[in-house]
């Protein structure tokens, strides 16, 4: 599903704590305002009602941030539902700095696909570290909709730990990637498979998943070379 360049995508944010949402819209509305509508509501629960006021306002959504915290282990759920209302926007935690004990139900909701990234939120002005990150997650985003440029692809299961090891990996390295869900590709990653499957056969990195599941498996792919290059 492609956007439309010329309509400008939003970044929705639901936070409870007053501070820690100032410093969220302020570094986000900064920083990405110029490109991104930034909304924001003041609790968790009012994150569906947002987020389906940005969608009928013809406004595609690529980010909901939501704060997520030791004491509120349910707004993974409140994140999670977003899915239901719309499949495509990126769902994102963004938890305090030393709240170590949420990080296991943070990596068991990625892995299990009911977040889609978590971020540490910014502890200062110009946090380059939280812009790193929602900088990669806006790129992966924009990718999926036919955004930009695609140095590599990732062609994999969307929530298996490999695939998501390796979107981390380019994304924090700055290389423009598009992922592809294997099990159900989009017709653009299709279209560029089917052309060259041969090619891909031959230079496509493929691995099963490292906790030997069967059906797992991931590729990447390095857009940049002609599917007839016949180099190793």
């Amino acid at each position: 599903m492609e956007h439309d360049q010329g309509v400008k995508a939003a970044i929705v944010i639901a936070c409870r704590d007053a501070a820690v949402r100032e410093v969220l819209e302020q570094e986000l509305r900064k920083r990405y305002g110029a490109d991104y509508h930034i909304v924001v509501s003041d609790h968790p629960a009012e994150l569906e009602i947002r987020v389906k006021e940005v969608l009928a306002a013809g406004t595609p959504v690529a980010l909901v941030i939501g704060e997520v915290g030791a004491q509120d282990p349910d707004d993974i759920e409140v994140l999670a539902a977003i899915r239901a209302i719309d499949p495509t926007a990126s769902r994102v935690a963004a938890v305090r700095w030393g709240e170590f004990e949420a990080a296991r139900p943070l990596f068991d909701a990625v892995t299990v696909g009911k977040i889609d990234h978590w971020v540490v939120q910014p502890v200062q002005a110009r946090d380059e570290g939280f812009h790193r990150a929602i900088t990669g997650f806006l790129s992966e985003w924009d990718s999926r909709h036919g955004g930009g440029f695609e140095a590599v692809w990732v062609i994999g299961e969307r929530w298996s730990a490999r695939s998501q090891e390796l979107r981390d990996t380019f994304s924090r390295n700055g290389i423009p990637i598009g992922f592809y869900d294997a099990a159900v590709p989009p017709p653009s990653a299709a279209g560029r498979c089917s052309a060259s499957s041969a090619w891909c056969h031959r230079n496509c990195r493929s691995s099963s998943s490292a906790s030997g599941r069967s059906g797992q498996r991931w590729s990447t792919r390095p857009t940049w070379r002609s599917p007839t290059h016949s180099g190793s």
